[in-house]
C-alpha cells in the first residue's frame, strides 16, 4: 500500500476544531522553503539537533495536504541508552491567559525508512535495557512574560505497538498511514506565549523517522453539536413533547434552549448522555400559530459556541378545525390530516 495515497480517516475533532480558527503558527503546511541550507528546510521552523539534517524535505512526496511539501524528521543514531532529539519548533507565538487552544498535526510512520531505504525501518517504542526506539511526539509550552514554562501537554504523533511491528494491530496507527494527532488545550494563568514543537526523540541507533505535515495551533473553535426531533402535528392546547440529544467533542454543552416559532420554551434540562427532553403544557401549545411551524434548539458548549438544529412541525388546532364553532371531532381531524397530506403531495409533483 502506497504511503502516498494511503490516508487514515480525519478525525473529527480535528478537522471541527479548525475549520473556523486561524492557525497562529506561520508555514503550518510546510510548504515555503526555508534557507539554502538543510539545517533550515522550511521556512519560520527552527531546528535544534546534531547532525546538522535533521529535518529532510521530500519534495517529491504527496502528503495529506493540498501542497506536495512535507517533512521528515529522521532519527539520530546513538549508542546503546544515548538519547537523540530531532525536532521542529516554532517559538513565541502570543496567546491569552484561560482561552483553549487547539494543536494538530498529521503523521506517517513509513514502513521502509525515509524514501524506502531498505537500511531502516518503522519506528519502534522506547524498550528495553540499555534503552532502544523512539518516541515521536507534537508539543505545546506555555511561558510567562519572564520565560518561565508556566504549563505544556503533548501527544504521541503516531501510536506504536510494542509487540507486532511491522503489523500493528486495530489501537495502533497503521504503517504507511497519514493519521491526525490533535488535543486541545487552555493557556494557563499568567502564559504570554507558546512554543511548538514536533519532537523525534530516539534512544540507541534504531534507523526510521516519522513523515509530518499540516501543523496547526490556534483557538479551539469546536462546535457543539445538537438535534431535535418533534411530532409532525402538533395539537394546539394539548401537551406536546420535544426531545433531542446535545454534545460537544472537547468539553461539555452547558445549555440547550427551545422554541416553536415565537415561542421562547428557554433552556431544558440535559442529562448525562446529552439528552433532553421537553413536554409543552396546554396553555403554551395553545400559544401556537396554526400551520407550519419550526422547532429549533439552540446549544451551548463550555467555549460559548452556538450551534442549532431545527425540527418542522404542523400545528392544528383542535378546538375549532373547521373554524365552525362547533365541538372538534374525530371525522374534522382526519379530514385535516388528509388534506394536509394532499397538500404535501401537490407540493411535491407541482
Amino acid at each position: 500500500m502506497g504511503r502516498m495515497k494511503t490516508i487514515a480517516a480525519v478525525a473529527a475533532l480535528l478537522a471541527a476544531g479548525t475549520a473556523n480558527a486561524q492557525n497562529l503558527l506561520v508555514n503550518g503546511d510546510l510548504e515555503t522553503a526555508g534557507f539554502p541550507s538543510a539545517s533550515v528546510p522550511f521556512a519560520n521552523w527552527d531546528t535544534f539537533t546534531s547532525p546538522a539534517f535533521p529535518l529532510i524535505d521530500p519534495a517529491s512526496m504527496d502528503g495529506p495536504s493540498d501542497g506536495t511539501r512535507v517533512g521528515f524528521l529522521a532519527a539520530i543514531n546513538g549508542g546503546p541508552g544515548v538519547q537523540g532529539d530531532t525536532l521542529i519548533q516554532q517559538m513565541g507565538i502570543a496567546v491569552t491567559p484561560g482561552t483553549n487552544y487547539f494543536a494538530s498535526a498529521r503523521a506517517l510512520n513509513p514502513s521502509t525508512g525515509y524514501l524506502g531505504d531498505p537500511n531502516t525501518g518503522p519506528l519502534r517504542p522506547i524498550g528495553g535495557s540499555p534503552l532502544l526506539g523512539h518516541a515521536p511526539l507534537l508539543i505545546v509550552d506555555f511561558f510567562d512574560s519572564g520565560g518561565l514554562n508556566v504549563g505544556s501537554a503533548q501527544t504521541a504523533l503516531v501510536a506504536l505497538d510494542p509487540v507486532n511491528f511491522d503489523n500493528p494491530g486495530p489501537e495502533f496507527t497503521p504503517l504507511d498511514t497519514y493519521v491526525d494527532a490533535s488535543f486541545p488545550i487552555t493557556a494557563p494563568a499568567g502564559a504570554a506565549t507558546a512554543n511548538v514543537t514536533l519532537l523525534l526523540v530516539t534512544f540507541g541507533s534504531p534507523g526510521g523517522g516519522v513523515i509530518i505535515d499540516d501543523i496547526f495551533f490556534g483557538e479551539n473553535v469546536t462546535q457543539p453539536a445538537v438535534a431535535v426531533n418533534a411530532p409532525t402535528f402538533t395539537l394546539i392546547g394539548t401537551p406536546t413533547t420535544i426531545t433531542g440529544n446535545a454534545s460537544d467533542p472537547d468539553g461539555s454543552v452547558t445549555d440547550v434552549s427551545l422554541a416553536i416559532g415565537a415561542l421562547d420554551l428557554g433552556s431544558v434540562a440535559i442529562d448525562v448522555n446529552g439528552d433532553f427532553s421537553r413536554t409543552l403544557t396546554p396553555a403554551e401549545s395553545a400559544q401556537l400559530v396554526e400551520g407550519p411551524n419550526t422547532v429549533t434548539a439552540t446549544a451551548t458548549d463550555n467555549d460559548n459556541n452556538m450551534v442549532s438544529a431545527d425540527a418542522p412541525t404542523t400545528a392544528i388546532n383542535i378546538f375549532d378545525p373547521d373554524e365552525d364553532g362547533a365541538p372538534v371531532t374525530a371525522f374534522d381531524i382526519l379530514a385535516i390530516l388528509q388534506a394536509y397530506d394532499a397538500e404535501q403531495a401537490r407540493l411535491a409533483n407541482p
